[in-house]
Order: C-alpha cells, then structure tokens, then sequence
C-alpha cells in the first residue's frame, strides 16, 4: 500500500509539472495591430527572452532601450530579443526600421511573460511613413553588376532573416528547457495537516506549492471547497481540477477544506528566511 501511494504522488508530481509547463509553453505568440501613436505593453520575466517581430517587409536598424543596465535589448533584420535582468523592473524600448517607422513599446518585468509578439501595420497610406521624391520614377537600365549586387544584397538579408528566426527559436526553447530543469526546485511541502485527513471524506495524499500554484492530491468522492484565511475572514479559493490534482493559482496561506458543515484545517509553515 506505501508502494502505491507514492507511485500515485509522483504521478500527481509529474502532472503538475506538466500542467505548469503547459501553462507557459501552450500559450499562444501575442498579436497587436499598432499605428503610428500606438505604445504596446509587453509583460517580461527574468530568465526569459521576449521575441518581439515586426513585420516582416521591415528591418530593425536602431534598438532602444531606456535601461540598458537591467535589460537585454538584440536583434537581426525583423526580430528583437528583450530579456530582464533583475525583478520588478520597468523600462521603455523603441525599434526604428529602415523605411522610416518607430515602433514604442513599455516593458514590465512580473507575471506571466510574452514569449512572442507580432505588432502589425494597418494597410493604410495614412500610416506609411511619407517619403520625398516622386511616387512614380520612370524605369532606368541599371548595370549587371549593379543587378548582382542588389540579389546579393537581397540574399543577404533573407540570410539574416533566417538566421534571426533560427536564433530566436533556440532562445525560446532553451527557456523552455530551463523552466524543466529548475521546477523541482522551486517545490514547498510547507503545509501542515492532521492526521484526519487522510480519512473520509478528505482521502489527502498531499499539499504543496511551487512558489506559484498550489497543489492538492487527494482521491475524495465528493470535491470539498477550498478556504484560505485572509486577515481573519475567509475567503474561498477557485482550483482547477483534474484526475484528483486540484490546483489553485496562487500560493495559500492558512486554510482549511470544506464538505457541508465539516471542515479540515491546514497550516501553513514556510521556512524563516535566514537574516
């Protein structure tokens, strides 16, 4: 019987990782139509890179960046690569391309990050940069020297462009890989239960957190609520739920469950920070 509870706690190990991991890596690539006046807020976090890439009929010739001390600011042809290096930190960036535009963005560390965002052009002449010269040139005969030189150029920089995309991906799977690697450090089996609530209708096979979510194993029949206690008043806690794991988005402090008038309570016991 120990044999299987601990099969079943680490199976209930793994899928949490998994729901974590599945919480970062299924997330769609962030879409915002820009215009000229706007300014788009990028959410970032530390030990991530956020791919920022405009579109792709421009190259990025200027990066900007009002922090260059905290923040990381790279990038090749379309795409730029911003990374935080401290918590709690904010700063502003501008990307100006080569036919003119100035794309402003802000940028906050905290949260759930950005991994990629696309900013898109509305197709209006209002919003093309204006240009000096005439808007139709009669053809002219160019060299083919010159010729050659333009398609290398242009091969060039689909090169770069290529090479921009290839660097970006690894970037955002190395971040990947680094959440998995780190996770298991980041668990606290800080709550204390009572011996009771391994019997009915509690049937608790653990508790613990990750420093983000907490996580509650347990096989009872019938879903108790979830209370954590808020200054003295309670305050009930939504979970997500699947196959006996339930998770609630948020570390909880004390609390208890509750099934009718029955209640089972919990504490909880973090660690004291050494001074």
């Amino acid at each position: 019987m120990k044999r299987v509870g601990t099969t079943v706690f680490l199976a209930a190990l793994i899928a949490a990782v998994l729901w974590t991991a599945t919480a970062m890596t299924g997330a769609t690539a962030r879409h915002v139509e820009v215009t000229d006046d706007t300014v788009v807020e990028v959410a970032t976090k530390v030990r991530y890179t956020t791919v920022i890439v405009v579109p792709e009929d421009e190259s990025i010739l200027t990066f900007v960046c009002g922090d260059s001390e905290y923040w990381g600011l790279e990038g090749k042809a379309n795409v730029a690569l911003l990374k935080p290096m401290k918590e709690g930190i904010r700063t502003n960036v501008a990307l100006i391309t080569d036919i003119g535009r100035i794309y402003t963005l802000t940028a906050a560390e905290g949260g759930e990050p950005d991994l990629k965002v696309y900013l898109h052009r509305q197709d209006r002449e209002a919003d093309r940069p204006h240009l000096i010269g005439t808007p139709l040139e009669a053809p002219r005969f160019v060299a083919v020297s010159e010729l050659a030189d333009y398609e290398r150029q242009a091969e060039l920089a689909r090169d770069q462009a290529r090479e921009a995309k290839r660097t970006a991906q690894e970037l955002l799977e190395q971040g990947i890989e680094d959440f998995r690697r780190d996770y298991p450090g980041t668990l606290r089996f800080d709550y204390r239960l009572p011996a009771e609530a391994a019997a009915d209708p509690w049937y608790v096979r653990a508790m613990w957190n990750d420093q983000r979510f907490t996580y509650l194993l347990s096989d009872a029949p019938e879903a108790p609520a979830l209370y954590e206690e808020k200054e003295g008043s309670p305050a009930m806690v939504a979970f997500d739920y699947e196959d006996g794991l339930y998770v609630a988005r948020h570390v909880i402090g004390n609390g208890w469950l509750q099934v009718g008038k029955r209640r089972l309570k919990w504490r909880y016991d973090p660690p004291r920070e050494l001074p």
